[in-house]
């Protein structure tokens, strides 16, 4: 029998998949808290489809993305492509894992869509935020992954906050 999917299962599977795969996967040990990502930032944003619909977005600062991408390349010298290639490869394993745990905790299959990557803070318009997640870096990284529900996800639809 399935379990229901409540904010509080949501939001501690994400927190627990964001801090056991960033350190891995992009080199970045994360602490939970601080402010919200400023300055120059990038957005990626997938919607899982199920039983009951999430949307996720992590927004994270130009630090974050290009620690994780030269992690995750290798190398300190990246292209502005490798940093979009990077952000959508890292939030594909971070939702991976969030899907599985939450098959795991409720019995029911999530799958998620391509990831979308985006210049600026951005979020689909006429969304409602259900959970907001800071988490801060060692060297300067700032970022939010948060939760929201609403309409379409569509690029189209798509608002700076």
């Amino acid at each position: 029998m399935a379990a229901p999917l409540t904010q509080e299962v949501l939001q501690s599977v994400v927190d627990h998949a964001m801090r056991d795969v960033m350190p891995r996967v992009g080199g970045i040990t994360l602490l939970r808290g601080g402010s919200p990502p400023m300055g120059e930032l990038y957005t990626v944003h997938t919607a899982f489809d199920g039983e009951t619909p999430v949307n996720l977005s992590l927004c994270a600062n130009a630090a974050a993305f290009t620690h994780l991408t030269q992690h995750m390349m290798g190398q300190e010298q990246i292209a502005p492509a490798d940093l979009e290639d990077a952000a959508k490869e890292f939030f594909n394993v971070l939702c991976g894992h969030v899907a599985v745990e939450l098959f795991h905790v409720t019995k029911v299959s999530y799958r998620f869509r391509i990831p979308r990557f985006s210049g600026g803070r951005q979020l689909p318009r006429e969304q409602e935020w259900q959970f907001a997640l800071n988490y801060s870096g060692d060297k300067d990284e700032r970022i939010q992954i948060v939760q929201h529900t609403g309409a379409s996800s569509d690029a189209r639809n798509k608002t700076e906050i």
